[in-house]
């Protein structure tokens, strides 16, 4: 509660509001509550905050990290927000958001490759987008979640892990 900063407040809703106020005077220290994920750039020297992207609210709980793990490639980042179900592209000198779309239960970051982003979603479906307009390519879709540890690439071939423990190569 103590972390956010007026600029977060409208885009938490009054539900939300009361549950941090309650929630914060019940435990101190607990931080189950989760307003929502943004995209920062950070200084490295200080640790200052360069730019901040939207914010995008909460929409449910994942088990695990909740943070994404952006993937740079030149001038443009792509990150699978988990507690937003989000895949984002965002411009990596400005945070400016280029696209974004459902990430299908997607935790692991996305591979980026030869102009597209591989989305490897826990709900098994495979998801190719161009990266710089996140457009559409093709989907595969497999019986079993993927795991969340993303694609690999590696010959020109896509690796791809589920969570009964297969490895695909395609």
């Amino acid at each position: 509660l103590l972390s956010l900063t007026p600029r977060d407040w409208p885009w938490l809703g009054p539900g939300l509001h009361s549950r941090l106020v309650r929630r914060s005077l019940e435990s101190a220290g607990d931080y189950e509550v989760i307003g929502g994920v943004e995209v920062r750039e950070l200084e490295l020297a200080t640790g200052a905050t360069a730019w901040v992207g939207p914010h995008f609210p909460y929409q449910g709980h994942v088990n695990g990290h909740i943070s994404g793990t952006p993937v740079m490639v030149d001038s443009v980042g792509v990150a699978v927000l988990p507690n937003d179900d989000r895949l984002v592209a965002f411009r990596a000198a400005t945070g400016d958001t280029l696209w974004s779309h459902p990430s299908r239960a997607s935790r692991g970051p996305p591979l980026v490759a030869h102009g597209h982003v591989l989305l490897s979603g826990g709900d098994g479906v495979v998801e190719v987008r161009r990266l710089l307009d996140g457009g559409l390519v093709c989907t595969l879709t497999r019986t079993t979640g993927l795991d969340r540890a993303g694609p690999a690439l590696a010959a020109g071939l896509a690796i791809f892990a589920n969570r009964n423990g297969v490895v695909e190569v395609i």
